[in-house]
C-alpha cells in the first residue's frame, strides 16, 4: 500500500510513525531505516497477532474502505476476499489486499468487515 509518512513519533526502541493512506491516517511501527517525513513509500503491513472472528473482526454496514486510529487501535474497513483452511484471511481495500491470521468461523466472502488490531508493522519495499 502506498503511504506518506507525516510524523516520526519515536525512534527508540522502535521507530513509530504516523502515516497517511488514501483511506485514512494510522500509526505504525517502521521496520527499516528511519523514514523521511513527507516522503511516500510502498509498504506491506504485518499484524503480529491472531485475530478472532466476531471479536476482532465484525461485519459492518459501511460500504467504503477506511483505515484509522481508535483508542490506540488500528481499525480497518474492507471487503473479505477469502479465508483459507488455516485461517489466513485476505481483505481488499480498493486496489490493495491485506492479509491476517485468524481463528474461528469466518464470514462469507464479499462481506464488508471491520477489523481491530493493536498494532501493525510497516515494511517498505521498492518495485525497482
Amino acid at each position: 500500500m502506498k503511504i506518506k509518512v507525516i510524523d516520526i513519533v519515536s525512534i527508540y526502541p522502535n521507530c513509530k510513525v504516523t502515516c497517511r493512506t488514501e483511506f485514512g491516517d494510522i500509526a505504525l511501527t517502521w521496520m527499516d531505516a528511519n523514514p523521511s517525513i513527507n516522503k511516500e513509500y510502498d509498504i506491506e503491513f504485518d499484524a503480529n497477532e491472531i485475530l478472532i472472528w466476531k471479536n476482532d473482526i465484525i461485519m459492518t454496514e459501511l460500504k467504503e474502505p477506511a483505515i484509522y486510529m481508535d483508542n490506540n487501535e488500528i481499525v480497518i474497513i474492507g471487503t473479505l476476499e477469502s479465508v483459507d483452511d488455516d485461517g489466513l484471511m485476505v481483505v481488499r481495500m480498493g486496489d490493495y489486499i491485506l492479509t491476517f491470521e485468524t481463528q474461528g468461523e469466518a464470514y462469507h466472502n464479499g462481506t464488508m468487515i471491520k477489523i481491530k488490531v493493536q498494532s501493525m508493522e510497516a515494511y517498505p519495499f521498492s518495485y525497482s
